[in-house]
C-alpha cells in the first residue's frame, strides 16, 4: 500500500532537464521538467483537454506545451493558451499540481 500524503523521491537534479521526463510515482504517471528559467515542477502527465501525455510535449518559458493542440501549462498549474477548454479543466489541472523540494 502506497500513501498518497507522503514524499516520494521522483528523480535526481540533474535528470530534470530542459526535456521532460516521464516518471510513476504511486502508480501515477507523472512528467517533470524545468522551465526557461531552470525552475523544476511536475504535473501529472495527462493534459486536461484531450488526456495526452504531456511529457511527449515541450518545455516552454515558462511551463510545458501539450504536443497534441499545444495547450501551455504555466508552472502555477494553470493552462494559459486556451482553444475550445472549458473552466472545468482549469479546476481539474490545479488539483493535479504536484509540489518539488
Amino acid at each position: 500500500m502506497l500513501l498518497r500524503k507522503a514524499w516520494y523521491i521522483a528523480a535526481w537534479a540533474d535528470e530534470i532537464g530542459g526535456q521532460p521526463l516521464a516518471r510513476r510515482i504511486c502508480n501515477e504517471p507523472v512528467v517533470l521538467f524545468r522551465d526557461g528559467t531552470g525552475r523544476a515542477a511536475t504535473l501529472a502527465d495527462r493534459c486536461c483537454h484531450r488526456a495526452a501525455p504531456l511529457h511527449m510535449g515541450t518545455v516552454v518559458e515558462e511551463g510545458i506545451q501539450c504536443g497534441y493542440h499545444g495547450l501551455e501549462i504555466l508552472l502555477r498549474g494553470r493552462p494559459v493558451f486556451l482553444q475550445k477548454i472549458g473552466s472545468r479543466c482549469c479546476s481539474e489541472l490545479d488539483r493535479r499540481f504536484l509540489r518539488l523540494l
